[in-house]
């Protein structure tokens, strides 16, 4: 084995050994970070035919977020006792039929400050409930702040 296989070998072995739920919501929560920083980045330095590819990327990558996030409270509602299920299935499917209206039937800057507003709300639903505590609320609150950022730069590009 070389030096370098060697090495290769080690950093798999160190990162895999550490592959447990935790770890993997962490690593996924700020990959999916990625896609935000970078497409609102894009829509300030593209030429318009890019910058609108660029802005339907990023409205179109938040939705399918939102939606996955609103589709958490739907799963996440299944642990709950029976008479706490209701209220979350139904905030659950407000937030993204919403959210999809949005996108679908109002311009790109208002979709965005929807969208942006809603994940906001998602966020503050789960902190307000007693079983969101602990490290997963704690990241849920870096990354929607990632979020609410690149919405902000997301939004600063279209006014300009």
């Amino acid at each position: 084995m070389t030096e370098l296989d060697s090495r290769i070998f080690k950093s798999r072995r160190l990162f895999f050994a550490e592959l447990n739920p935790k770890n993997i919501i962490n690593w996924l929560g700020y990959l999916g970070l990625i896609p935000f920083f970078i497409l609102s980045s894009a829509c300030w330095f593209l030429s318009s035919s890019a910058r609108e590819l660029a802005s339907n990327g990023f409205v179109l990558y938040s939705l399918g977020i939102m939606c996955f996030l609103a589709g958490t409270l739907w799963g996440a509602a299944q642990s709950l006792p029976e008479s706490a299920r209701p209220w979350r299935l139904i905030v659950s499917n407000i937030f993204t039929v919403l959210a999809l209206i949005s996108v679908w039937l109002v311009n790109i800057l208002e979709a965005s400050l929807f969208l942006m507003t809603s994940y906001f709300c998602i966020y503050r639903y789960e902190a307000s409930k007693q079983y969101s505590r602990g490290w997963y609320i704690e990241l849920r609150a870096k990354l929607t702040f990632g979020v609410l950022i690149s919405h902000c730069s997301f939004i600063g590009s279209l006014l300009i």
